[in-house]
Parts: structure tokens; C-alpha cells; sequence
């Protein structure tokens, strides 16, 4: 069960690209978030309504904070980006990579210093060979 979510992720990150890539260049960014959105809204309350566990709605409010609101306002301008960056005419292939090895970079320094988390000299070969891979493809 421990790779489940690894899997689950890899999976839904190709469908995310290969759908996003797909987006019409016509259609308006935030018309076409509109209607994704409302999607995952369905799908989203459909599974609320029907999960495992029956907490309560009043304390599933309670466990709110901060960080859901930060999610959703983060998730939209990754939408935006992605959608502008295929626009604009980035292969799929280099801009995921490149986005995600930045990404990885900036979320270094805030795993280690915000969340503790450790890093050995072994993690710090795989970035370099990572960003040395980005280099390559360019």
C-alpha cells in the first residue's frame, strides 16, 4: 500500500499533462479552469459523500485552516502555468521536467529548515544528476 499513492500520482500527472497539452489554445484559461474545476468538484463531492469514514461535516469545517486555502489559491496558478507554457509553445516533455527539477530545488531548503526533514550527501548526488540530466536535454 506504501507505493499505492506513488502510482496513483505518476498516473494522474500523465493524464494531467497529456489533458492539459490537449487544452484548446482558443478556449480562455480561466473558462476552461472553470469548467475543470467544476469537474473535480463532482467528483470531489461524490466521494465525500460516499468515503469510508462518516465524520461529521461540522468537524471536517473545524480541520480547515490556512494551508486548504493556500492549496487552492497555489493549484490555480499551476493550472494557469502549465496551460500558458503549452500555449506559448514549451514541449511537454522539457517543461515538466524542467518545472519539476526548479521546483525540487526551491522545496529542498523549505523541507530541511520548515519541516526538519533530513538530507544526506547521497540525495544532494541524485539532484546534481538530476539537474545535470536538465542540462543535457536542453
Amino acid at each position: 500500500m506504501f507505493y499505492a499513492p506513488l502510482l496513483l500520482t505518476v498516473i494522474a500527472n500523465l493524464l494531467y499533462h497529456f489533458a492539459s497539452k490537449s487544452v484548446n489554445e482558443k478556449s480562455n484559461l480561466f473558462f476552461s479552469l472553470l469548467v475543470v474545476y467544476g469537474i473535480a468538484w463532482v467528483i470531489c463531492l461524490f466521494s465525500f459523500l460516499f468515503r469510508s469514514d462518516k465524520t461529521p461535516l461540522s468537524q471536517e469545517l473545524h480541520y480547515l485552516n490556512g494551508g486548504t486555502v493556500l492549496l487552492g489559491i497555489a493549484i490555480v496558478f499551476v493550472e494557469v502555468g502549465y496551460l500558458w507554457l503549452y500555449r506559448v509553445g514549451w514541449p511537454m516533455s522539457m517543461a515538466a521536467i524542467l518545472v519539476t527539477s526548479l521546483l525540487t530545488l526551491l522545496l529542498i531548503p523549505i523541507g530541511i529548515f520548515i519541516f526538519k526533514e533530513p538530507f544526506s550527501l547521497k540525495e544532494a548526488a541524485g539532484v546534481l544528476f538530476c539537474l545535470l540530466g536538465v542540462y543535457l536535454l536542453r
